[in-house]
């Protein structure tokens, strides 16, 4: 199975052989046009966007290119068709001896440049949506925290509940490292944040947020709620140690600081908030929550 930062780079890959895969198609193209030979069969069937190689490719991926942007992936199939369209008139032009006119060849170039253009568009979207996520827990990144956090504020603010920024750091995580290495060091991470994604709700958005500190953004209906929620976390943590072969469980506890947002909190003063709460329960002992 793959994990998070083996299938982003595998999506890339992918996609770069998709446009190899074009490129050898229009290269097989131009060399039955300038020497004047017949193309395959398969390139003069109506459908023969379905069945190159690259269509194909864009059958099978093309709901990944719609997460991106619906618009461009519907036109990229588009475009796909009438390049293949284009060169199948050419070639009949060629079959039939007739003048092949500059308005067909515009099309088959337009359609083709269209097509690249779309490639290289989605690629870009490919990479910097990879640059989002963290390889190793595959949880978002700080990028776009701020936007999110003023929106999910708002959010709770037309339901009138209460929104929260929770901010944890894992407790004597350098001890792990140092113990048992670095490796095992990520496998903790890889636990902990699989834990806290299954702790979560749909409404809850979890971030690694640097190093071994992980940020979560929730409303609820009251304090209770939130401090209920908070202790679920410790509790989830602390009763689920990292299981590894050739070695005990190694228990793993956070302390977390939760910050109730308040109206004329932004991102930073709830964060700085959060993270005095953090310091304030490692001082009491750690694997607690601390709520300002």
């Amino acid at each position: 199975m793959l994990n998070f930062h083996e299938s982003k780079q595998d999506d890339l890959r992918m996609l770069d052989k998709a446009i190899d895969m074009h490129i050898e198609w229009t290269r097989c193209a131009f060399r039955c046009a300038v020497l004047n030979k017949l193309p395959k069969p398969s390139m003069m069937r109506e459908d023969a966007h379905l069945f190159c190689e690259f269509g194909q490719w864009l059958n099978t991926n093309i709901a990944k290119l719609e997460l991106f942007n619906a618009e461009k992936a519907a036109k990229l199939e588009e475009v796909h068709q009438q390049m293949h369209s284009s060169i199948r008139e050419i070639f009949l032009h060629f079959n039939t001896k007739k003048r092949v006119t500059a308005s067909l060849l515009d099309q088959f170039e337009r359609s083709q440049s269209e097509v690249i253009s779309l490639l290289n568009y989605f690629k870009t979207r490919f990479i910097t949506n990879a640059l989002q996520y963290d390889s190793l827990t595959g949880l978002p990144l700080r990028y776009g925290l701020n936007d999110q956090f003023n929106y999910l504020k708002k959010l709770a603010q037309q339901r009138n509940h209460l929104f929260f920024l929770a901010l944890m750091d894992i407790d004597h995580f350098k001890k792990v490292n140092d113990t048992y290495g670095h490796q095992v060091g990520d496998e903790a991470l890889i636990h902990l944040a699989n834990l806290l994604r299954a702790a979560t709700g749909d409404k809850d958005f979890l971030y690694r947020f640097g190093g071994e500190e992980f940020l979560i953004l929730f409303e609820t209906k009251s304090l209770d709620l939130a401090q209920a929620f908070s202790y679920h976390l410790n509790q989830t943590l602390r009763e689920q140690p990292l299981q590894l072969k050739n070695h005990d469980p190694i228990p793993l506890t956070v302390t977390i600081g939760v910050a109730l947002v308040q109206e004329n909190d932004s991102f930073d003063t709830a964060l700085e908030r959060a993270d005095q709460a953090l310091y304030r329960g490692k001082n009491a002992g750690r694997d607690r929550y601390q709520l300002v």
